[in-house]
């Protein structure tokens, strides 16, 4: 039988002017509870879970080329959504997912 894996993926912000506001407190990102909710339940039914915080790593082209991913998803949101797009076309350009 197959191992299937999927690849969850929090990317790095790249819209970040929201940071400059004057702020009684200090804005920290951390990684959504929803990626972590669904590694869960992947691992639950078998799932090899690869999950990526870019904060922290990458996702190199040779992981997207080595692996055989049965899918791959993101956190997304507006400071974010430049990060996914682009991924979205690295994906489609190396690998079949």
């Amino acid at each position: 039988m197959e191992e299937k894996e999927a690849l969850l993926v929090f990317p790095r912000q790249f819209m970040m002017g929201y940071m400059k506001l004057k702020r009684d407190y200090v804005a920290r990102r951390y990684p959504t509870l929803g990626l972590l909710y669904l590694s869960a339940v992947l691992k639950k039914e078998k799932y090899k879970v690869d999950l990526v915080d870019e904060t922290v790593s990458s996702v190199s082209e040779n992981k997207l080329r080595s692996k055989k991913y049965n899918f791959i998803a993101f956190y997304a949101d507006t400071t974010t959504k430049s990060a996914v797009a682009n991924y979205i076309k690295k994906i489609r350009e190396t690998s079949n997912v």
